[in-house]
């Protein structure tokens, strides 16, 4: 505390009575008991304590104040602090300030807290899922470029069951499609880890918004607004693509909000 500060102290009205109560049953000022009081507790505390050193400067300066009777004031908050702790403490500048409670120290648990940023682990996660989903995608189509229709008999039930619509499967047409899965699934990933900057926090954007798109034209198929081809696509577009692309477009926008 600096010189031009003085120290206040506000007592309980109840404790203020039991304490006045038994200041007079000894004959003493309820002044003079609280300050016999903290110097018969700070003989003690200092014998049990004498080596080790107080727990900061301000209370071995209020030590050495309460026990040369510098002031009056330090020994009576010495004694909300030491034996009753229910004092209100105050400090206020002679030039009239406004008073304001003295700060006091957060515990440990309080002061320290972990370095990485809140959600790190539900972000890695969502976006490792979607990267997932992704590559897989992009792994499918590089199959597909190699002539292969599984799981359909040829090239155009595939295209049916897939895209609802009979679409070539060439490697023209997919080797760029696959391109592009990986490439989304590779920025997406850097996104999550905190890694690409802006640039991956575009593309894992692009990528939720591509996802809701088929997501919301997978609704109009599901309501039969659109025309959807007769075969297995109604029934897997309403079980497993719309669902996907909601659900994992919800994701990629969220992963993209984060920076």
């Amino acid at each position: 505390m600096s010189p031009g500060d003085r120290a206040g102290v506000a007592l309980d009205p109840a404790l203020r009575v039991r304490l006045k109560a038994q200041a007079d049953a000894v004959g003493l000022s309820l002044s003079a008991y609280v300050t016999a009081a903290v110097l018969r507790q700070m003989d003690e505390d200092l014998t049990a304590t004498k080596a080790s050193p107080l727990p900061s400067t301000a209370e071995a300066r209020c030590a050495d104040r309460a026990r040369s009777g510098v002031t009056r004031d330090t020994p009576n908050v010495l004694a909300g602090r030491v034996l009753f702790g229910v004092l209100s403490v105050r400090r206020t500048r002679h030039e009239g300030a406004p008073m304001t409670a003295i700060p006091t120290a957060r515990p440990a648990a309080f002061r320290f807290r972990s370095t990485a940023p809140l959600g790190t682990t539900a972000r890695r996660r969502a976006a490792a899922a979607l990267a997932g989903l992704l590559a897989a995608d992009g792994l499918v189509h590089l199959y597909w470029a190699t002539g292969a229709t599984w799981p359909a008999a040829d090239e155009r039930a595939l295209s049916l069951a897939v895209l609802g619509m009979d679409v070539s499967f060439a490697p023209p047409v997919v080797l760029p499609l696959a391109a592009l899965t990986l490439t989304g699934a590779a920025a997406v990933l850097a996104h999550g880890y905190g890694r690409g900057g802006r640039l991956t926090r575009l593309v894992t954007g692009a990528v939720a918004a591509g996802l809701a798109v088929r997501g919301l034209a997978g609704l109009g198929w599901a309501a039969r607004l659109l025309d959807s081809p007769p075969g297995p696509f109604h029934t897997l577009n309403l079980l497993l693509y719309t669902p996907a692309c909601l659900g994992f477009g919800w994701a990629a926008a969220r992963l993209a909000r984060a920076r």
